[in-house]
């Protein structure tokens, strides 16, 4: 069963310390967005009723999840620091929050999560595994980017199922994983549509599912 939570974690941009945001589910992705805390408590409770219920009808959900830690984490762009010595843990099936204005080291530490960035100090652990310095395909995580980065040239479904194609999944197994994933986001009919025949709005919940489905 998924719980929820707020935190706060000291951040440095470089121009004094600030209140940082962060969106992570930690058994499946991550997604980094602006939103005032109304919207985000709203957003949680819908995506808390929708982690309960799945885990009340799939017991290998919980399984899956691990926890994560970041220990003394320092990031530095030259002369910014945009994070210094952070300590946070996200426990398994746990829906965490970190809120802030931009600038303040959202994506910085989403980056380094996926593995985009590596930290000048400190340690990531996923579980007990260290990955601080693990490649991102190696990390089995998924990010949702602010622009969705959706591939023009492929379907919806296609954009979906590219990470699971990556991880050599069986072809039926891709086909009902993403089957699922596409109606959990209310896409279902939209999946032989290229990106750029879906508003704005449905490009996010494509983007939301490639980050969920692996």
């Amino acid at each position: 069963d998924g719980k929820s939570s707020w935190g706060e974690a000291r951040l440095n941009d470089g121009r004094g310390s600030q209140r940082c945001g962060l969106c992570a589910s930690s058994g499946s992705g991550a997604v980094e967005q602006s939103f005032s805390r109304q919207k985000v408590e709203a957003i949680a409770g819908r995506a808390l009723r929708r982690l309960r219920s799945a885990a009340r009808t799939d017991e290998t959900l919980t399984r899956r999840m691990i926890s994560i830690r970041i220990q003394q984490l320092t990031k530095r762009f030259g002369s910014v620091t945009a994070l210094q010595r952070l300590d946070l843990t996200i426990e398994p099936g746990e829906l965490f929050f970190l809120l802030g204005p931009s600038g303040c080291g959202k994506t910085t530490l989403l980056r380094s999560l996926a593995g985009f960035y590596i930290p000048d100090e400190g340690k990531i652990l996923f579980g007990d595994e260290d990955v601080t310095r693990l490649a991102p395909h190696k990390r089995n995580t998924g990010m949702m980017f602010q622009s969705y980065a959706l591939w023009p040239h492929m379907s919806v479904a296609e954009n979906v199922a590219f990470g699971l194609e990556e991880r050599k999944v069986s072809k039926d197994e891709i086909r009902r994983r993403v089957g699922e994933a596409l109606e959990s986001v209310r896409m279902g009919a939209y999946a032989e549509r290229r990106p750029n025949q879906l508003s704005g709005g449905q490009q996010q919940r494509v983007a939301l599912a490639r980050a969920l489905v692996i």
